[in-house]
């Protein structure tokens, strides 16, 4: 079987990846890609035999600048988000429609919404560089480039 990549323009004007995550233990093979352009955007990857197809989801919109990490907590209830603002946001899915920006040249409305539901920011300001859930999506850890790992509670943020 030879691979081939599916390539996409998945930023604004093709600015860097720096993260993507597929939801776990999900069959509806939604991702999350995290960007030099300050957003998170969500994604759909459908398969049909060897065909495969992406679909844009939603545009989330709060970071001031680079988002350098992206992670779904251990069951997909929610999406958190980390970057050079030094700011982790967690994301809920709301069923209030989100008056963002379209994306892309063809002006892409979102087929999904979601809000904040927490915003935690380092004490530092420091970047963020990665992120992880504990097994139980209680608890979330991050590490920044002030030398520090900051451990917070999702249900509160603190």
């Amino acid at each position: 079987m030879k691979a081939s990549p599916l390539l996409i323009s998945w930023h604004n004007e093709n600015t860097p990846i720096y993260s993507a995550h597929f939801e776990p233990h999900s069959n509806k093979g939604r991702f999350a890609t995290a960007g030099g352009d300050n957003n998170v955007r969500l994604w759909r990857l459908e398969r049909d035999g060897e065909q495969r197809t992406v679909t844009y989801l939603s545009t989330l919109v709060k970071h001031t600048q680079a988002v350098n990490v992206v992670r779904f907590a251990p069951k997909g209830e929610m999406l958190a988000s980390a970057g050079d603002d030094g700011n982790t946001l967690l994301w809920v899915p709301s069923d209030i429609p989100s008056h963002g920006q379209a994306f892309g040249e063809d002006s892409i409305e979102d087929k999904e919404s979601w809000r904040i539901k927490h915003m935690c920011r380092s004490t530092s300001g420091a970047e963020i560089y990665d992120l992880a859930w504990s097994p139980d999506a209680v608890f979330f850890i991050t590490g920044s480039m002030d030398n520090i790992a900051r451990i917070y509670n999702a249900s509160n943020g603190a």
